[in-house]
């Protein structure tokens, strides 16, 4: 058995947890970067350079005599893993130290969607680590100004067997062939149709109006005889914005989506720069996801820092969310998806389907 807890990347939020969480009981924390072991005693020891996150990892004292560094995984990110590789690769961290950090998730440590684990089978450490700091925090943003009380608790675990069994979220590398075609396929069994919430009408007789343009793009693959779907309703939500003193009216439309090729072509919109492509079951209700949007639309890096600082309000909402782009970079450079599901058997699923490797399922939560 042992205990998982998920957070969102911040060095300033991770270097005052440690510095809280190092007592005369915990005597020496290290740092394997570069292969070598250093002693870390601030924050200046994290690497701030762009690299990739499998080259380092916090960890407390070893559990056995010598630690052999070989026998430990290259940490499963960037180029895609599966659940028996991560459960893999924790067992045996848990089982030569006692207590471990590592980088988790995304590309570059200040993507919206980067975060951390800490991993232990001591119960007394673990808490005394989720505890050690106020998990909700002020942040200042890239813009200089204050993002309130922004969590930054993903979820935490006690596994008992499997971490499968409690994983409620994939971060997926957005592949442009085949987008969301092993979500559609994972859900398929799923007593609800999926409905799309964005800002794109995917109704073809009224996108010119929508876009305010002259004519549409013929070449547009959101077009109704490429996309079978049903318009449920158009809802407005209010989001705030930091060139007004106000919140400024969205609309969204809300449409089901009714065959596995609509869904794939829905998807690949998000290559022409659809700023909003979320999917979630029909069952929801529309004044609860009027709520989430408020939150998961507000201005990334003003307004809301990232998505998974909702993720528990998304499992409180929905049985299942897939968002594609979820940290807004320019389509093709490391754009991630978020697929997030109250029954972890989706999230199963979908590691099972992915045999060949064709999705790059980057970390799980």
């Amino acid at each position: 058995m042992y205990y998982l807890a998920f957070f969102i990347n911040n060095y300033s939020f991770l270097a005052q947890k440690i510095r809280l969480f190092s007592t005369d009981e915990i005597s020496k924390i290290f740092i394997f970067y570069k292969n070598q072991d250093i002693i870390f005693s601030c924050e200046d020891d994290f690497p701030k350079e762009k690299f990739p996150p499998e080259q380092w990892y916090l960890h407390g004292l070893s559990l056995n005599e010598t630690v052999n560094t070989q026998k430990i995984p290259k940490l499963p990110l960037l180029t895609g893993t599966t659940l028996k590789e991560i459960e893999n690769l924790f067992q045996v961290f848990v089982s030569e130290y006692s207590w471990t950090i590592l980088p988790w998730g995304s590309l570059y440590s200040y993507d919206s969607l980067s975060s951390f684990v800490f991993i232990s089978s001591n119960k007394k450490l673990f808490d005394k680590f989720l505890n050690s700091y106020f998990n909700t925090i002020d942040i200042t943003s890239r813009f200089g100004n204050i993002i309130p009380q922004c969590n930054l608790l993903i979820s935490n675990y006690k596994i008992k067997k499997n971490f499968s069994q409690v994983a409620t979220g994939i971060l997926i590398e957005d592949d442009f062939e085949q987008p969301g075609s092993i979500i559609w396929d994972a859900c398929q069994n799923d007593l609800f149709t999926p409905l799309v919430i964005s800002e794109v009408n995917f109704d073809g007789d009224n996108i010119s109006d929508f876009y305010n343009i002259e004519k549409p793009n013929p070449e547009s693959p959101i077009y109704r005889d490429r996309a079978n779907i049903n318009r449920l309703t158009v809802i407005d939500v209010y989001i705030r914005y930091p060139s007004y003193n106000d919140y400024q009216k969205k609309i969204f439309g809300v449409d089901r989506v009714l065959d596995r090729q609509s869904f794939i072509e829905i998807c690949k919109s998000i290559r022409q720069g659809t700023e909003t492509l979320l999917f979630v079951p029909d069952n929801i209700e529309i004044n609860q996801l009027k709520i989430l949007l408020t939150k998961l639309e507000a201005l990334e890096g003003y307004y809301k820092y990232s998505d998974l600082s909702y993720m528990q309000d998304i499992l409180k909402t929905t049985e299942w969310f897939y968002g594609l782009n979820r940290n807004n970079v320019d389509v093709g450079d490391n754009s991630y998806s978020l697929f997030i599901a109250r029954n972890s058997k989706l999230i199963h699923k979908i590691d099972e389907l992915n045999t060949n490797g064709q999705h790059k399922l980057i970390s799980f939560f």
